[in-house]
C-alpha cells in the first residue's frame, strides 16, 4: 500500500516559487530530500510546470540584465553575446570542421592559431569594442 504523501502539490509549488525553481533550496525549505521534489515533478504536471516557469522567469531576468549591460557598453557583455548568439556571423572562439575518414568515421578538426595571431585577433575585437 503506498504511503501517504507528506506534502501537497501546492506546498511543493509554493516552495519552488519562493526559491525561484531551485530544487535543492525548495527541498531544504520543506525539510525533505531533492528526490522528493523530483518524485512530485513526475507525479504532478503542475509541479513540473512550476519548475519550468520559475527557471524560465529567472532566465528572462538574467537576459534582461545582460541586455542592460550591452546597452551600457560593457565590453564583456558585448563579447559574450556575440560569441553565444552571433556564431552564424563568425563570432566564435574556435571553429570546428567535421570531416570523415576513408572508413566514414567522423573526424573533428580545429584550425590552430599561433599565440601571436590570437593576441592580434583579441586586440582587434576588444579594440573595436573599446572605441565605440
Amino acid at each position: 500500500m503506498p504511503s501517504k504523501e507528506q506534502y501537497t502539490a501546492d506546498q511543493v509549488i509554493a516552495a519552488l516559487k519562493e526559491t525561484k525553481g531551485l530544487v535543492f533550496l525548495a527541498a531544504q525549505k520543506l525539510g525533505c530530500e531533492r528526490r522528493t521534489i523530483a518524485r512530485y515533478e513526475k507525479r504532478y504536471p503542475a509541479v513540473r510546470e512550476a519548475v519550468v516557469t520559475a527557471k524560465g522567469s529567472m532566465t528572462d531576468l538574467a537576459e534582461s540584465k545582460l541586455y542592460d549591460a550591452i546597452e551600457s557598453g560593457a565590453p564583456w557583455a558585448i563579447c559574450f553575446y556575440l560569441k553565444t548568439q552571433a556564431k552564424d556571423r563568425g563570432y566564435v572562439e574556435r571553429q570546428e570542421v567535421a570531416e570523415t575518414d576513408a572508413k566514414g568515421k567522423s573526424i573533428a578538426r580545429q584550425p590552430s592559431f599561433s599565440p601571436a595571431t590570437l593576441r592580434k585577433i583579441r586586440e582587434e575585437v576588444y579594440g573595436l569594442i573599446d572605441e565605440q
